[in-house]
């Protein structure tokens, strides 16, 4: 069956995330990064309302060099054997639309053995070839497959894709998870909206598909780059883990965190710079080492996602 503790309250995932926070600075995470993201090919085939993609026409289809993800990866190995973090190589996009990315994922295997890979997808372009592949990558410590609808009129309104071939894709997923052949736990999500559909599509996942997991994650406006009126949670006063992050788009440039969608003129290049030296700039492990809550910060009191 899924797993209950992924439907949990607001409150209690806040209280999660400060207790992320405290376990971060406690350990070794101050001066190195809990997970380093980069986004390979700012490409994707869906059009969700809540997020950000249908409004980057300045940096969509943008692909990062195979010279660039080479050394972001070789920066990496600067980080000591004994200090646990992930390795994300996706962004805003769908990052199996990228032909290279299982290229990439062996590279990470093979160079950072230790790294932990989170993988975000729509499942529309996973595929039993995908599949077959993907079940023999090291390291994986999820598949979140962003679903968000179980009615097909509705999921094509809502992504843009089509209903038929996701539902494809998952079944031969689930069947591979039952076969204990897929050994990652699979996490099915919505983007909720706070009506009784959520609490529907919970439902419906559970009884479909018991193998995965099922979570209903907060709307947010990806710092202005979405509308979606009011949030459905206030901004809380708690520290944030993506502090404790880096993300790097397609086109080398550092964001402030995964849902600055648009970094701001004067971010830094990752081609130019080592990736550890650029999460140590004063500014950086400034937040890191001293504020205790978003709402000290520009950017972080704007946002209310747990992320």
């Amino acid at each position: 069956m899924a797993d209950k503790s992924e439907l949990v309250t607001v409150e209690h995932r806040q209280r999660q995330q400060k207790q992320f926070v405290d376990w971060l600075r406690a350990n070794r995470y101050i001066d190195y990064p809990i997970q380093v993201g980069f986004e390979t090919l700012a490409l994707c085939n869906a059009t969700c309302d809540f997020c950000p993609y249908p409004g980057l026409t300045d940096r969509n289809g943008q692909r990062m060099s195979d010279k660039l993800i080479e050394k972001i990866v070789d920066d990496l190995t600067g980080i000591p054997p004994e200090v646990w973090f992930e390795v994300n190589p996706g962004g805003i996009s769908e990052r199996f639309l990228d032909s290279r990315i299982f290229d990439i994922y062996e590279l990470i295997n093979r160079k950072l053995p230790r790294a932990g890979l989170p993988i975000n997808s729509n499942g529309s372009v996973l595929n039993e070839r995908n599949l077959l592949r993907l079940i023999g990558i090291k390291n994986i410590m999820n598949l979140n497959i962003s679903l968000n609808e179980f009615r097909a009129a509705r999921y094509k309104q809502v992504m843009g894709l089509p209903f038929d071939r996701t539902i494809r894709n998952l079944d031969l997923l689930h069947e591979l998870k039952v076969a204990n052949r897929a050994a990652f736990p699979v996490v099915l999500s919505r983007v909720g909206d706070g009506t009784e559909d959520d609490q529907r599509f919970l439902a419906w996942a559970q009884e479909h598909y018991p193998a995965f997991g099922v979570t209903l994650l907060a709307r947010g406006d990806f710092l202005g780059n979405v509308k979606t009126g009011a949030p459905l949670v206030p901004v809380p006063s708690i520290p944030c883990s993506q502090w404790f992050k880096i993300r790097i788009w397609a086109d080398g440039k550092v964001a402030f965190c995964c849902l600055d969608a648009r970094p701001q003129p004067g971010s830094e290049d990752a081609a130019s710079r080592n990736i550890l030296d650029i999460y140590n700039s004063p500014a950086r492990r400034a937040m890191r080492v001293d504020v205790v809550s978003r709402l000290d910060v520009d950017v972080c009191s704007r946002c209310n996602m747990l992320v």
